[in-house]
């Protein structure tokens, strides 16, 4: 899983290569300037554009001074624009005396200047908090009203890097992350496509940082590495039994939604048991139905309980639950039995993961949280993995904590959180750990969602949909990638 850092995190690891490892920040910059000029070369065509680079004083600016250089090296019109005219860092002077010396054009930030084609955001970066007055308002202001191309380095001048929010600040076409992804990246709703330059921090400096400035991740491209792999000579048994507590007879829709989900993750077998299964009987070929009253009288590796269960306690599971040793997927009603304490987590011997909406984390907290503080206290109160959907979906083992970056807002619709709960179900039948289950689930899930909009669109997508766009998603994830790559797209 990929990782991400706090403003503080950042800086840190930062400061520890300069001053621990001696490496010169110029250096770093010098790597920066390189990558982000990679990711506009693939992106943009630059022949012929006049491409202006708005430098701030620290280090952001000296990275867009460094990419100036590049540029102007490489036969392009780039002009550096200044909004100050003193006050910079150590390393963004040097790169300003080299542009000089060079002879890049520069110029004062000014109101008249002619409009250019595309504008690279050098001017305050990550460390940015509060909001943005005087000469850098007024740029701002000027950069958004241009009618060419937007680049921010690192982050948009305005926009925070731990929180992600901006009242005034650059809208940025693109953005070219730098190091790691920082928490603002991840969860605001500001960017429309982010894209990371991967810099050459010693891997074990990320040990010194703390869990609280860390936030992990993941890409198409480390989904498909954690996807299960099939082998050949292999059978239904080879990968899996799912069973399925769901469906009271006037809801069984939302426990055959996580049981199909579950068989086209890729699980070898599926046990639904229902209240009743008149009238669905040969309907659903693939899944094996049985009635609430023969609840486990089959051998499972894992359960799902809840969807469609309902809110009556019509069932006693002590015994049964206690004797069952796989993990089991707790979602949907299953959660307020949960709460009632109907199910308790002392009956259980495997890992529990559990799938709230936040209403429902609410109801199972008994408060409000903000919900970063709900999936973790939730995790270490009933000692599981716990995730809370919404926009960027958050889980958490109680300790570190991922966000996943895909799905839209056509997926908030009935059904949609059964099919998640059915493919983290499908992939712990597998023999996935626990948590890079629920990681994958959630990215393959939102991934059905984003591609399944391409064609359906918004308004129209219901929960089978996503199944039947599972394949495609699983199928984009398997694709052989180039890891090697400097520059990759995170969205």
């Amino acid at each position: 899983m990929m990782l991400g850092l706090s403003n503080k995190g950042s800086r840190k690891i930062d400061e520890m290569m300069i001053h621990d490892y001696g490496l010169p920040g110029i250096v770093l910059m010098e790597e920066a300037a390189l990558g982000i000029f990679s990711c506009l070369n693939n992106q943009f065509v630059l022949e012929g554009k006049l491409i202006y680079i708005f430098a701030g004083k620290g280090n952001n600016g000296g990275d867009g001074l460094a990419l100036a250089r590049i540029l102007f090296n490489k036969g392009y019109r780039v002009k550096i624009i200044l909004l100050l005219k003193e006050g910079y860092s150590n390393e963004a002077k040097l790169h300003l005396q080299v542009a000089i010396n060079m002879g890049i054009e520069i110029e004062q930030w000014n109101k008249d200047l002619v409009r250019p084609d595309l504008i690279i955001d050098a001017i305050l970066g990550t460390g940015f908090s509060g909001e943005v007055e005087g000469i850098i308002k007024s740029a701002i202001e000027w950069i958004n009203n241009s009618n060419g191309t937007k680049v921010a380095i690192d982050i948009p001048t305005g926009i925070n890097g731990d929180t992600g929010e901006g009242i005034i600040y650059v809208k940025a076409d693109l953005t070219i992350a730098l190091g790691y992804l920082k928490t603002g990246h991840l969860i605001s709703k500001l960017f429309k496509s982010l894209y990371l330059v991967k810099l050459e921090f010693a891997k074990q400096l990320e040990d010194s940082i703390g869990a609280e400035d860390k936030v992990h991740y993941i890409t198409a491209v480390e989904a498909g590495k954690i996807m299960p792999k099939r082998d050949l000579e292999s059978h239904k048994g080879t990968y899996g039994k799912v069973g399925v507590l769901a469906g009271k007879k006037e809801m069984l829709g939302a426990g055959l939604l996580a049981g199909k989900s579950a068989l086209r993750v890729g699980c070898g077998l599926v046990t639904m048991w229902l209240e009743s299964f008149e009238g669905i009987l040969g309907q659903e070929p693939e899944l094996m139905l049985e009635n609430w009253k023969d609840f486990l009288n089959k051998e499972v590796d894992i359960l799902i309980i809840g969807p469609g269960l309902g809110r009556d306690k019509l069932l006693d599971l002590e015994k049964t639950l206690k004797a069952f040793k796989g993990s089991v997927v707790i979602d949907a009603d299953g959660l307020y039995w949960l709460k009632q304490g109907w199910i308790k987590r002392e009956w259980i011997s495997g890992n529990v993961i559990i799938t709230p909406h936040p209403k429902e984390m609410e109801m199972l907290l008994g408060k409000k949280l903000e919900r970063r503080a709900s999936v973790l206290e939730a995790a270490n109160l009933y000692n599981c993995i716990a995730l809370i959907k919404g926009y960027r979906t958050l889980i958490s083992d109680g300790t570190q904590l991922n966000i996943n970056l895909t799905g839209n807002p056509g997926m908030a619709t009935a059904g949609s959180g059964d099919v998640l709960s059915g493919i983290i179900g499908g992939l712990l039948a597998q023999g996935l750990p626990s948590y890079k289950a629920v990681v994958l689930g959630t990215y393959l899930h939102g991934l059905s969602g984003d591609i399944a909009i391409r064609t359906i669109g918004l308004e129209s997508l219901i929960a089978s949909d996503l199944i039947s766009y599972l394949p495609k998603a699983i199928s984009r994830v398997k694709k052989i990638f180039d890891e090697k790559k400097i520059v990759e797209k995170i969205y």
